[in-house]
């Protein structure tokens, strides 16, 4: 019985070899704009965008990054670690 499931799993490598995908890595740094060196949090929504927390929020969407400082928006809401990033992958993001 041993000896037909190797010699099954030899033709199935065989007719289907494993293939190798290419790999992109961007490296974002405070050169490119993005707050600070770490993140605490990350999310990638639905139209592809990553989304980072730390003390503020940044939002990536594959060439341009935008800084979004939740005090500009909500009075009485210090800049702090953003620790959780979730959404509904329509229009709605979650921060904690």
């Amino acid at each position: 019985m041993r000896t037909n499931l190797l010699l099954l799993l030899y033709f199935v490598l065989i007719q289907h070899p494993l293939s190798a995908k290419d790999v992109y890595f961007k490296h974002l740094s405070t050169n490119n704009g993005f707050s600070i060196q770490s993140a605490i949090s990350i999310w990638q929504d639905q139209l592809g965008n990553m989304w980072f927390g730390n003390d503020v929020l940044n939002k990536y969407n594959g060439s341009v990054l935008k800084t979004y400082r939740l005090s500009d928006y909500l009075d009485g809401i210090k800049d702090t670690n953003i620790k959780q990033i979730c959404g509904d992958n329509t229009t709605m993001i979650y921060i904690y």
